[in-house]
């Protein structure tokens, strides 16, 4: 675990809260205690005034979505790591990190639900090594 680690700020952006407490729990055993959750891209966007240092985005869900909540992110100020996490199949979490990193979006990578503790600590290291590709 690493010490940076520790000093994350993470917003996940999820409409099942089963899942946003699992990440939680999984964030906070790795030691990253500053983690909120959104439950849409809308209720994402109402945050982003807050400083995060990584997103965790799902692709879909209700209300704004994780495609459209992109747009949003890409004319933000602020620009937080990204790394999505959801249930659609790899090839389209490709064109979506494909699409981010065209719209200027720093993407660390993705993640199939359920979550895996070993992928999501590789991830958190490209945070650290300021790496912006998979």
């Amino acid at each position: 675990m690493s010490k940076e680690w520790k000093s994350l700020k993470i917003l996940i952006v999820d409409d099942d809260s089963f899942q946003r407490t699992i990440v939680t729990k999984v964030l906070n055993l790795l030691g990253i205690t500053d983690v909120a959750s959104a439950a849409d891209g809308r209720g994402a966007e109402a945050r982003l005034a807050e400083p995060w240092d990584l997103l965790i985005l799902d692709l879909n869900m209700p209300g704004m979505d994780g495609i459209e909540f992109l747009n949003v992110l890409a004319d933000h100020a602020l620009n937080p790591a990204l790394i999505f996490f959801s249930g659609e199949d790899h090839r389209l979490l490709e064109v979506a990190e494909d699409l981010a990193k065209d719209l200027g979006i720093r993407v660390l990578g993705s993640i199939s639900k359920p979550i895996d503790r070993s992928k999501i600590e590789t991830l958190l290291q490209r945070v650290e090594d300021r790496k912006s590709v998979v």
